[in-house]
C-alpha cells in the first residue's frame, strides 16, 4: 500500500543545472500561484513534449512538484519553495562564476594579475617548531615579532 513522503523544506533538491527537470522547475517557480498542463511546460521550458511527461513524474515523484487535483495540470510544492529558489539560485551563482572565471576573461585582460587587490598584509613569520624531538612549543621570540593583527 503506497504511503505518503513528507518532506522537510530544507531538504536539497536533487536537481542538475542544465536539465529538463531545472528548465520545468524554473517555470513553475517563476509562477509559484499557477498550474500548467505539461504541454504548456513544454512550451514555457523550452522542453520537447515527449520528455516534459518523464520530466514531471520525476519531479512529483521527488517531492518539489504537485499534480493539480484536476489531474492534468502541476504547480510547485509550496512547501518545498525555499529550497527550490536556494537550488535555482546556486544554479545562477554557478553560472555566473563561470562566466568570471572562463579561459577568455584572462586571454581577453592579459594585465589581469596588476589588477588585482594589494591585501596590505604581511606575511607572518611562522614558528619555531622541533619536530624532531616532538616540541610543539612555538619560539616566544617569534611570537613576540609579530605584528598584531589589528595594526
Amino acid at each position: 500500500m503506497p504511503i505518503e513522503i513528507q518532506h522537510d523544506g530544507d531538504d536539497p533538491i536533487d536537481v542538475r543545472p542544465g536539465t529538463n527537470e531545472a528548465r520545468v522547475l524554473a517555470v513553475l517557480s517563476k509562477y509559484p500561484n499557477t498550474a500548467f498542463t505539461k504541454t504548456e511546460l513544454a512550451e514555457h521550458a523550452d522542453v520537447k513534449q515527449t520528455s516534459v511527461y518523464k520530466t514531471v513524474d520525476r519531479l512529483v515523484e521527488k517531492g518539489v512538484i504537485e499534480r493539480h487535483s484536476d489531474g492534468d495540470h502541476v504547480h510547485i510544492n509550496h512547501d518545498r519553495r525555499d529550497a527550490i529558489y536556494r537550488r535555482l539560485r546556486s544554479f545562477k551563482d554557478a553560472n555566473t562564476l563561470e562566466r568570471m572565471f572562463d579561459d577568455d576573461y584572462f586571454e581577453e585582460n592579459p594585465n589581469w594579475a596588476s589588477d588585482l587587490p594589494d591585501l596590505g598584509q604581511e606575511r607572518l613569520p611562522q614558528p619555531n617548531v622541533d619536530a624532531e624531538q616532538g616540541d610543539h612549543e612555538a619560539d616566544l621570540e617569534t611570537i613576540a615579532e609579530m605584528p598584531d593583527l589589528d595594526e
